[in-house]
């Protein structure tokens, strides 16, 4: 792999940019409409050739109405990029990458098998235990994006977490979103701006998974998110995302340089992108631009969890 000069003023000047960006994202976030209500338990297929829940392009499922990028995450980027570097070079900073929303189109989830990124995969996508096991054998680390009610009436998709479920009835739809992403290392949400806020469904979510290695990363599609907390409530290890690579109107590539900037500051990140060309694109570049960094590229799994969690603040909505 080639090396790259990375010297201070670039990082400086990314800093800057880190900060722009999430800003940006932070006020461009869309507000995401209602969602249709709870309804079968079981937890259905989505053919690969046919459209993705509410009549969407299946590479632009319905979470990008809420921009499944929506919350305080882009504030938590800006600040960080204001703060001094906490390396002095005894270790390397770390960036893990989630690519959401895989499953309905297997070339692209195979181009991201060719990527040092972790596959989170819809359960209700018809090609999701395919590509688990073969994004497995590739070394892969894979997630299931868990659907979850957000707010409004933008559909999720089947077999989602709702407000409307009894506890039972929530584990049972977790359960079976995990039977099909086999071997998944962990989870995390899709849309869910309403479901995460709600403690007894998030508490009724981890319950089934408490004693189970499983990671969870909070996608934070609304600042008020309780669904980390609920998570190590239940014993797994949990994360928040702090950078979103392709929320509306945001630019991959810089959002890239942010996230590993970012990494500088914090020590480690987590950037959530979806299957765009934009952002695909964007990835071509991840492996000599976290080279060039200094930033080494790791699962979610292989992070250092946060001893506590992170301070929110809360938003109406």
């Amino acid at each position: 792999m080639a090396r790259f000069s990375f010297p201070l003023v670039q990082i400086g000047a990314l800093a800057g940019a880190a900060a722009m960006v999430a800003v940006g994202q932070w006020l461009g976030a869309q507000q995401e409409p209602e969602t249709l209500q709870a309804g079968r338990i079981d937890l259905g297929v989505v053919s690969a050739a046919g459209p993705s829940p509410g009549g969407a392009d299946p590479l632009r499922p319905a979470a990008r109405a809420e921009g499944d990028g929506a919350g305080s995450a882009g504030a938590d980027a800006a600040a960080a990029a204001e703060t001094p570097p906490i390396h002095s070079g005894s270790s390397r900073p770390r960036l893990a990458v989630v690519i959401d929303d895989v499953g309905h189109d297997l070339e692209t989830a195979r181009a991201l098998m060719a990527l040092p990124v972790t596959l989170s995969i819809l359960p209700y996508a018809e090609g999701a235990p395919r590509i688990a096991a073969e994004a497995r054998a590739a070394g892969r680390e894979v997630f299931v994006h868990l659907p979850m009610e957000p707010v409004g009436l933008e559909d999720p998709g089947p077999g989602a977490i709702t407000t409307a479920l009894t506890p039972a009835e929530i584990a049972l739809r977790v359960e079976a979103a995990l039977a099909r992403v086999p071997g998944a290392a962990g989870l995390n949400n899709h849309m869910g701006s309403r479901a995460t806020r709600e403690a007894g469904a998030m508490a009724a979510v981890f319950a089934p998974l408490s004693g189970q290695d499983l990671v969870f990363v909070d996608s934070l599609t609304h600042p008020a998110s309780l669904a980390r907390e609920a998570a190590l409530a239940a014993g797994l290890t949990a994360f928040d995302r702090d950078v979103f690579l392709d929320s509306p109107g945001a630019d991959p590539a810089k959002q890239l340089d942010a996230a590993l900037t970012l990494a500088f500051q914090t020590g480690q990140v987590i950037a959530i992108g979806h299957p765009h060309a934009a952002t695909l694109d964007a990835l071509s570049e991840l492996e000599a631009k976290a080279d060039a960094a200094g930033v080494e590229l790791v699962t979610v799994g292989a992070l250092r969890a946060p001893p506590t969690p992170r301070r929110r603040a809360s938003a109406s909505g």
